[in-house]
């Protein structure tokens, strides 16, 4: 699998946080300088983010891209389905040769296949659970745990530092029965 899904979590990661700083429109120049790539790159997947109804994209000097909807209505399995082909595997497979020799070794792929079907369609089911809210809240709050942005060092950061850090506070996190995360945001 290649990078794509990570920076599409990435993208909606950040445009979820600039939203919630009230910046509506984030430029695809700015998206780049975040991922640390080239803004073309940037573009082509926001085309297919935007096809999948998860952003929306306004052109000209004050346009951009925002989410289409809540970040609580976004999941990352949506992003997944979005960027990653359908029926891509997580994990590659040398291509099929000839084992004749080996009777123990013209099963191991199989059942290996098996094995990681069980394991991605775990991985699915997590991503289907994890918002885009959720998730740009964990990256804000290890961003506070490491001291990247605390809340109560924050006024004292010179204003261009302080642009790019969030302005939440941490959120207690705890599972339901269900799994799911549930947490309150202190602002």
């Amino acid at each position: 699998m290649d990078t794509r899904f990570t920076v599409a979590a990435h993208v909606l990661g950040y445009l979820a946080w600039q939203g919630e700083q009230g910046v509506e429109w984030v430029s695809s120049d700015e998206l780049g300088r975040s991922i640390n790539t080239h803004s073309v790159v940037v573009r082509r997947l926001l085309t297919q983010l935007q096809k999948a109804g998860l952003i929306e994209t306004r052109r000209g000097a004050s346009g951009g891209s925002r989410l289409a909807r809540a970040a609580s209505a976004i999941h990352l399995g949506e992003v997944f389905d979005a960027v990653v082909e359908s029926g891509t595997s997580l994990i590659s497979f040398p291509r099929e040769v000839e084992r004749d020799e080996c009777q123990v070794g013209e099963h191991i792929e199989a059942v290996l296949r098996e094995v990681i079907a069980e394991a991605e369609a775990v991985f699915r089911r997590n991503l289907g659970r994890t918002s885009v809210a959720e998730f740009s809240q964990m990256v804000v709050n290890r961003m506070i745990k490491l001291g990247i942005c605390c809340p109560s060092e924050e006024e004292s950061r010179p204003a261009a530092a302080r642009k790019h850090l969030p302005s939440v506070r941490p959120v207690e996190q705890s599972k339901t029965s269900s799994g799911s995360r549930k947490g309150k945001t202190t602002r």
